[in-house]
Formats: C-alpha cells, sequence, structure tokens
C-alpha cells in the first residue's frame, strides 16, 4: 500500500520543539509504514518551518490563517469536491494524485482539541472539511478534552468526535474520558509519537556542561502562568530560590527553554522566562547554563537525556525526559500530563500542579525523586520497548484505516 500525499493540518511551528517532534516522528514513522511517504504540511510560519526541516519528502504550504486552504479563497473548495464526484478506482486515484488531493489528513498538535487554549472550533471545523468529502481524516497522537466544563458544547463536539475517521489517543485519560461520552469506535489507545523521537548529540560549546551526572535540567514557561495564582515574578522567584537550594547541596543547573518564538509574548518564549529567572539567582551563577534559543528538539532530547533528574512544565519536555530514563517531575498545567503520567508511573506521585508550585513543593518533590531515583530509573527501562511500540502504533493504525477506506 501506498500513500503519495498525506496532509498535516493543525500543528504548531518548529519554534515549539514539542510541534517539531511530533512532526519529524510522525513523517519517519509513516514512511516506515508506507514506502514513497510524501507530505503536505500547512503552516502559518511555513517559510521558517521549511528552512529548519530540511525534509525533501515534505512540501511546505501557508495557510494563511486558513484562507488558502479552506476559506473562502481557496481553490481547494472546488477541487476535493469535484475529485469525490469522479467514480472510486483507478480514474479518480489518478485524477487525485494529478491534482495534489490528499490520501488522508491529519491533524497534528497533541492538544488541540481541549480547552487548555479555548474552545477549539477552529480545528473542529479543519476536520469537518476534509471529512464532508470524503477524506480520511484523523485526530493525531493527541489528548482530547475533557470538555465537562461546556456541557453545551461537549454535545455537539461529541457528535463530531464520533465522525472523525481515526482518533489516536495518547493516553488513558483520553480514552477513558471519550468513552464516557460514547466515543469509542474510532479510538486506539497509542503513546506519543514523540516517545519514538532519536536524540542527536549536541555538538556545541555548551555541551561541555552536560559531563558529569550532577545536572538537574528546568524546563518552565510563561504559559503556565495562566495557572498559576500569583504574578510572574512570584513564580520566577520560587523557582530561583529552588535553583539556589540545589546550587547549595552542589549541582549544576541547566535551564532548557523548550518553546521559543523570537519576539513572541512571554508564554511562547520560553527563554525570555528562563532568562528571567537566572537574573534572579545571586549565588553560584557559575553553575547554571542557560541553553540557547534555535536548538532543534533531537538536540534538545539529546541535552534533557543528560541530566540526572529533570523538571519540565512543557509536555515534549518531559516525553524527551522518560523516553530516555531520566526521573521527571512533570509541573502539570493540564489533564494532558496527569494522563501520561498515570500510564508511565501508574500513580502521580512524581507530578505537581501548576498552582502549588513553590520553593518548598519543588524541594519536597526532588528529595521524593532522589529517593526513589533507583526505582523510577528500572522502570522507565523496563518500558522503554513499550513506549516506542505505543508510539508506533499511531502508524499502524494509519494504515489499517486506509486498507479499510
Amino acid at each position: 500500500m501506498t500513500a503519495s500525499n498525506i496532509w498535516f493540518i493543525g500543528n504548531g511551528g518548529f519554534y515549539n520543539r514539542g510541534c517539531e517532534a511530533i512532526f519529524r516522528t510522525t513523517a519517519d514513522l509513516i514512511s516506515r509504514e508506507f514506502s514513497g511517504a510524501r507530505f503536505t504540511a500547512w503552516s502559518s510560519d511555513s517559510e521558517a518551518d521549511a528552512r529548519e526541516s530540511k525534509m525533501g519528502n515534505v512540501r511546505w504550504r501557508a495557510d494563511q490563517e486558513n484562507g488558502w486552504l479552506w476559506g473562502a479563497r481557496s481553490p481547494w473548495r472546488f477541487v476535493i469536491p469535484a475529485v469525490q464526484r469522479v467514480p472510486p478506482g483507478g480514474l479518480r486515484t489518478a485524477v487525485s494524485r494529478a491534482l495534489g488531493c490528499p490520501d488522508c489528513v491529519l491533524s497534528l498538535g497533541g492538544d488541540n482539541f481541549s480547552l487548555d487554549y479555548g474552545l477549539p472550533k477552529k480545528f473542529v471545523s479543519q476536520c469537518e472539511y476534509f471529512l464532508r468529502h470524503g477524506i480520511p481524516t484523523a485526530i493525531w497522537s493527541a489528548s482530547v478534552g475533557p470538555f465537562s466544563g461546556e456541557p453545551e458544547y461537549e454535545r455537539s463536539v461529541a457528535e463530531f468526535l464520533k465522525r472523525v475517521s481515526l482518533i489516536t489517543a495518547r493516553e488513558s485519560g483520553t480514552v477513558d474520558y471519550l468513552d464516557s461520552i460514547g466515543v469509542r469506535e474510532n479510538v486506539v489507545k497509542v503513546h506519543d509519537v514523540a516517545f519514538a523521537l532519536e536524540p542527536e548529540p549536541y555538538a556545541s560549546p555548551e555541551s561541555a556542561f552536560f559531563e558529569g551526572d550532577d545536572i538537574i535540567g528546568i524546563n518552565v514557561s510563561g504559559l503556565i502562568l495562566k495557572w498559576y495564582a500569583n504574578d510572574a515574578r512570584a513564580f520566577q522567584r520560587e523557582i530561583a530560590a529552588f535553583i539556589e537550594m540545589l546550587l547549595g547541596k552542589g549541582y549544576r543547573v541547566a535551564l532548557i527553554p523548550h518553546v521559543s518564538k523570537p519576539g513572541g509574548p512571554l508564554a511562547l518564549n520560553d527563554h525570555a522566562f528562563l532568562r528571567e529567572i537566572h537574573g534572579q539567582i545571586s549565588a553560584g551563577e557559575d553553575r547554571v547554563l542557560l541553553l540557547p534559543d534555535g536548538i532543534p528538539t533531537r538536540q534538545l532530547k539529546w541535552a534533557i537525556s543528560r541530566c540526572r533528574i529533570f523538571f519540565g512544565a512543557r509536555t515534549h519536555a518531559t516525553i524527551a525526559a522518560i523516553s530516555t530514563g531520566v526521573p521527571t517531575i512533570a509541573i502539570a498545567y493540564s489533564a494532558k500530563a496527569r494522563g501520561i503520567w498515570n500510564d508511565v508511573f501508574e500513580n502521580t506521585d512524581y507530578l505537581l500542579d501548576t498552582d502549588k508550585v513553590a520553593a518548598h513543593t519543588l524541594t519536597e518533590k526532588f528529595e521524593l525523586v532522589l529517593s526513589d531515583e533507583k526505582a523510577i530509573r528500572e522502570r522507565l527501562s523496563s518500558k522503554q520497548a513499550l513506549m516506542r511500540q505505543g508510539a508506533e502504533k499511531n502508524a499502524l493504525a494509519l494504515r489499517e484505516l486506509l486498507a479499510s477506506h
């Protein structure tokens, strides 16, 4: 079976290294499953993403805030319905491929179909467009919901979710929630595709910092302030005080940005947020490294893998850690972290809710992980193969979908 043109929609730009991790690993896994697979990626930052990706099997297209892709000015509004009117079979396939129509559409993004960033009406309408024209459409390697805080919307989105061709759910919390609203037949439990992302050594002067076993990695971002009761400066002071505690105990600290959009708001610029924290450290700052902007996701995963213990707020920063065997505390702002942690650890002992972040709570979690370090490492080591198989299951589910379509 071949898949000559798979469309990716909904994913953020590569300035978000989690989005890059999803994209690269999805393309890698599908390319292994479908010989000769090629991809069309619709992006609001297509020029920058194309420069960074350097992937010969990807054609980048600017969605121009969705106008070119499916809005009023989109030629696809006419092309896709016209192709669907051709009788099924070889002729339709030939016409479709000649015009560059998709064999299937994957909505990437991880947490687009949740309330974390408001009602996901945009992403629902994107998928509905393709479903109406008979194109297999999947919500890919995602956490979905819960929408219980918006009961009226929950009822309507449940009907949409039943119509989606495939939902690959990256944690059990999503599977359970979807089951509770009647969405079952099209759901496949997987692991996040980024569990299969291969790290690459980080070749730069900063890489020498990662020699030794005394490095504590920290990733926090301005995004989580939405879920923090106090102001940004209070949050940063608590993190800085925790870092000073670590330095006082002889550890070194790596501050690791995972989303950094130059010129963007603080919620999209981990580097700027971490730089402000770094500036508040009054002693031992020579043993703190703030990694620069622009490090690709595979190299960031390598840096994270070199840490003894990792604290992470960005979901894919924590996935980079646990998938390489690093004991990790998730600073959780949404249900997705809780779901992933329950799947991996079968508890949430190594998770700290954002609204509870303080120097003393971070210290308590650190001491807990230190005491459990050997057991955590053994557990993560024993789960490596299962995590990877769960990531690869996304591509197997897509093969089954296309075979049945």
